[in-house]
């Protein structure tokens, strides 16, 4: 005997897949990149924040490739809401960052202006960044 998968058994089920990452930790577009140490949920503002940081160190010279997209949806109930009555609507979306595993790509500028925008990204991501370099 099977069990329907109605929308809320689908959003129930565990989707995060932890250790490292294989097939994300090449650079595919650019010459420099920023690769993520640990792992854990990146909000969508987090990402923009980091991009806008990346975008003014640059001073939109370059050319910049965000490899990442929040695909999963947080839900939230409303507060001073009583038990029950279904899960609640969708808030916002998280991406879920695993180890080594590039976020962002830059090409097109010096070096010096790339470790800037380094620095400028670590100090608005939550998490540590490595930067890499192709070789």
């Amino acid at each position: 005997m099977t069990k329907n998968k109605t929308p809320f058994a689908l959003h129930k089920r565990c989707i995060y897949k932890h250790g490292y990452t294989c097939n994300k930790n090449t650079l595919l577009f650019g010459s420099y990149g920023f690769m993520v140490i640990e792992e854990g949920l990146l909000y969508q503002n987090q990402i923009e924040a980091t991009r806008v940081a990346i975008i003014k160190q640059t001073k939109k010279n370059g050319n910049i490739w965000i490899r990442i997209r929040p695909n999963l949806p947080l839900s939230k109930k409303p507060s001073e809401v009583r038990m029950g009555k279904g899960k609640g609507p969708f808030s916002e979306w998280v991406y879920y960052t695993q180890r080594n595993e590039i976020i962002f790509e830059l090409d097109g500028v010096s070096f010096d202006t790339v470790k800037r925008a380094f620095f400028e990204a670590s100090v608005k991501f939550p998490y540590h960044l490595k930067l890499i370099k192709k070789i």
